[in-house]
């Protein structure tokens, strides 16, 4: 449920403009209950769609059809389509200890490995065929590397997308 109380929700395209109800945008929140921080038309980067529809439980509140993962965790493919994020598992090949999937273009992906014991030119195209049911048409690379880099936070990032048409551009302006 959406509480126009609290705040309003919009989902809006890459220009900042109201997609139509059902339509995969970006969501972005204005805050109405906090004086002291005041959030406007703030990003979230979320990704996610509002419904018609009204809530099976009969609250009279609006609904978010789907939460599609954030905009960073999107992936622009060639044809325009938008992949979300596709698991924090490496397909179920045990003998990856950590890795990572970076867009470097609509048509160019590289799958980082940190190899566990075991891990053998055969995990790496289980890995490619794997992948490559879910990325068609693109062309993915497996680099092995002793280390994932990590954040600022200490985390490391699952998806990277350096790819021109991601929503990078549009996140920078966050207010």
């Amino acid at each position: 449920h959406v509480s126009p109380d609290y705040g309003i929700l919009e989902v809006v395209d890459e220009c900042g403009k109201p997609v139509p109800v059902g339509t995969t945008g970006q969501i972005i929140c204005t805050g109405l209950v906090n004086d002291a921080h005041v959030l406007i038309r703030y990003r979230l980067g979320d990704r996610g769609a509002l419904s018609d529809e009204p809530c099976r439980c009969g609250s009279p509140l609006p609904v978010l059809k789907s939460i599609e993962g954030r905009t960073g965790d999107v992936f622009v493919l060639p044809d325009g389509r938008r992949l979300g994020i596709l698991g924090d598992e490496m397909y179920g090949v045990t003998s990856v200890a950590e890795w990572q999937l970076i867009q470097e273009a609509p048509d160019l992906f590289t799958v980082r490995v940190v190899p566990a014991k075991g891990y053998s030119k055969a995990d790496g195209e289980q890995i490619l065929k794997n992948l490559g049911h879910d990325l068609p048409g693109v062309t993915i690379h497996i680099k092995t590397v002793p280390a994932i880099e990590r954040g600022p936070g200490g985390k490391r990032a699952l998806y990277v997308s350096r790819s021109p048409q991601d929503d990078e551009s549009i996140n920078s302006d966050r207010h």
